[in-house]
């Protein structure tokens, strides 16, 4: 890999690609995966509650996608030697 190729990302492996998936998930336009993302890097009380305008998207789902997109990107942190050996552990 040369000094200007970045490591390819798998699939909902980082913040981006798991906003991604967040979006595709619950149905939100790929355009708003940065607007979730900026959240997932945030702590929840400081996002924006629903205004019961009739906003759409609404905040409320941003929030889960928001949510999906932080638990997508804490699953692949799982080392995979972790996850093996817990499988292994189970067939035993």
């Amino acid at each position: 890999m040369g000094a200007s190729e970045a490591p390819a990302e798998g699939p909902a492996t980082g913040p981006a690609a798991a906003a991604r998936a967040a979006c595709e998930k619950y149905g939100l336009n790929v355009l708003d995966a940065p607007v979730v993302e900026q959240m997932m890097h945030r702590p929840e009380s400081c996002w924006a509650p629903c205004c019961n305008g009739g906003c759409i998207p609404c905040n409320d789902e941003y929030a889960a996608a928001a949510r999906l997109g932080q638990r997508l990107v804490r699953e692949a942190e799982v080392p995979e030697t972790v996850v093996v050996s817990a499988t292994a552990a189970a067939k035993r």
